[in-house]
């Protein structure tokens, strides 16, 4: 990958979207949208919406076979857990860190000085603590996940004057989904399971049967091994920002990967966050 490349889009995904966002996958749906309008592309579909009206995350999942345990449904909830563990081959199907954040609260505040929003670092989305599956999908639809997402991919498309269309989302869809027992959308480990009953003999079936939920997500973690890791560096030494405790996360970064405190994902974020108010801010007198 080209870094400087990366740097550029970056510059041109923070002026296009107005505010920080919380990884550079953002900016493979910038890419996407530069090349289609390259090619002429005017109208595009995109499948926004389907994990979170299906369940498809596995933060659903977690909740789903909680939800079956806490309703002493227990042969259900332990056919589940048999099946989730039988096929759970990958870091992709056990993620801990998401299981934490529906179990047990996390927060991680060291690197903000400002106490307002210290406080925000430490809250999680009331969808977390939501009573079912169903719950937690509202949630996301009503307040959490659409509202955001569904910006970012208008600024996204508009930024190249493409009209990005969401058939997901077409409300009959929505009103028939919700109209069904959680149990439709989990079977024997697998998510989205009303789905993928709905698309047999039109997918291909290795289509249907794969397990790994794989998200549109940039390698962050590879482009901090390689060129970004110098951009980063060098800009965390000259960081000065009012909100951050800037030393702390200099020294943190220093030690990355072996011995650092925050992992890539907090670097990114500090990175983009910085970046963006550098361009607003900087020169501004409180």
């Amino acid at each position: 990958y080209d870094s400087t490349k990366i740097l550029n889009l970056l510059e041109i995904s923070l002026n296009f979207h107005d505010e920080p966002f919380t990884s550079f996958s953002l900016l493979n749906q910038m890419a996407v949208m530069s090349d289609a309008s390259k090619d002429g592309v005017k109208v595009i579909l995109d499948g926004q919406g389907a994990d979170e009206i299906f369940m498809g995350y596995r933060k659903f999942y977690y909740k789903y076979i909680f939800e079956l345990f806490k309703n002493k449904n227990y042969f259900s909830f332990f056919r589940e857990v048999f099946y989730f563990f039988r096929f759970a081959k990958s870091k992709q199907l056990i993620n801990l860190y998401h299981s934490r954040r529906i179990l047990k609260l996390v927060g991680n505040q060291k690197l903000i000085l400002n106490e307002y929003f210290k406080n925000m670092a430490c809250e999680e989305p009331a969808a977390y603590l939501s009573n079912s599956a169903k719950d937690m999908s509202k949630l996301d639809i009503e307040k959490y996940s659409y509202p955001i997402l569904l910006r970012l991919a208008d600024r996204s498309s508009m930024a190249f004057s493409i009209e990005s269309r969401v058939p997901f989302l077409d409300h009959r869809i929505v009103e028939f989904v919700f109209s069904l027992p959680a149990s439709y959308f989990f079977k024997r480990g697998d998510v989205k399971s009303v789905l993928k009953d709905a698309l047999f003999g039109i997918l291909p079936q290795k289509i249907i049967d794969r397990r790994s939920k794989l998200g549109f997500e940039a390698p962050d973690e590879l482009f901090l091994k390689g060129g970004l890791r110098d951009a980063l560096f060098n800009h965390f030494e000259t960081m000065n920002n009012p909100y951050l405790d800037n030393c702390f996360i200099r020294r943190d970064f220093s030690s990355y990967p072996h011995k650092s405190q925050l992992n890539y994902r907090d670097f990114f974020k500090i990175f983009i966050f910085d970046k963006w108010y550098s361009k607003h801010f900087y020169n501004e007198e409180f």
